[in-house]
């Protein structure tokens, strides 16, 4: 593993995207970036801080993790956080499509971390992280002693109302229309024409930063858009005994709160945050996100 200090980009020029980074992550994060073998496959995984350890589930599929760092790096205060890509994302081996289901996302973060030391862990995800986080969460209680979940929702049955909701927030007929893309470039494209439903306020220059290191894998994105289809962790929501913090921003559209008050309602004892004025990245839309969920793991 290479360890370096994270510079201060060149890029933030602006007051605003400074003031976002500053308080996202100050100015001395430790990071080691490495692949870790699990067995069954081959995983890229970006470590930032110190403590005990977390899994940081991107979502996508067919992203990576490097839209999540450094905006959520100020939580290395807490945690020593493992960003990883799952399997067939990123920087992350290339896997048969057909291995890309629920089931098989929770064993690879049970077996990362193993690799990265075992015993329990803080478990993080964003959106289809957050399935992924949900489904091993409730797999795996006894490995968990946090749970955090950033607009996420427990199951795929609402796909039918996306259109609806997309429309609420603006969607035009050139967002949602298309061809399904046939390479990771037409899916990092389609992915570009409906990233300012995302966010309350669309500001490009900040979200080409955010995923200005993206490596979009299409094969990834497709086979995870049919797993959450057939997916559903409503039953087993139970199952979760870790406290769990659940966060929605206010006008998330594709993840909406109505998803996550079924979360909340189903996890025992678990919190409800809903931020106002954000959107699917609240982190970004709020910098003070990040020091409450410092709170929560303190």
């Amino acid at each position: 593993m290479v360890l370096r200090m994270r510079p201060r980009p060149a890029f933030w020029d602006g007051r605003r995207l400074w003031a976002i980074y500053e308080a996202a992550i100050g100015r001395s994060t430790i990071v080691g970036m490495t692949d870790v073998d699990i067995g069954t496959t081959q995983l890229f995984v970006e470590e930032v801080g110190n403590g005990p350890l977390a899994l940081v589930m991107h979502g996508g599929l067919g992203l990576d993790h490097t839209y999540l760092t450094p905006w959520l790096d100020g939580l290395g205060a807490r945690r020593r956080l493992a960003y990883y890509d799952h399997r067939g994302c990123g920087r992350s081996a290339e896997v048969p499509a057909d291995t890309i289901t629920m089931t098989q996302l929770a064993d690879d973060a049970d077996r990362l971390r193993e690799a990265l030391g075992g015993g329990r862990v803080t478990v993080i995800g964003h959106s289809y992280g957050g399935f992924v986080a949900l489904q091993y969460a409730a797999t795996y209680p006894d490995c968990v002693d946090h749970l955090i979940l950033l607009d996420t929702a427990p199951a795929g049955d609402y796909l039918d109302e996306l259109d609806t909701y997309a429309r609420a927030h603006g969607a035009t007929e050139e967002m949602l229309s298309g061809e399904e893309p046939a390479t990771d470039e037409e899916f990092a494209a389609s992915f570009r024409r409906v990233a300012p439903l995302y966010f309350v306020e669309w500001d490009e220059a900040l979200f080409d930063q955010m995923f200005k290191a993206t490596r979009y894998r299409r094969a990834a994105g497709v086979a995870s858009s049919e797993e959450w289809a057939r997916w559903s962790a409503v039953s087993q929501l139970a199952h979760v005994t870790a406290p769990t913090l659940v966060v929605v921003g206010s006008d998330d559209w594709i993840t909406p709160p109505a998803q996550a008050k079924r979360i909340a309602e189903g996890i025992p004892g678990s919190t409800l945050h809903l931020v106002p004025t954000a959107g699917h990245f609240p982190w970004i839309e709020d910098p003070s996100l990040v020091p409450r969920l410092c709170d929560f793991l303190a």
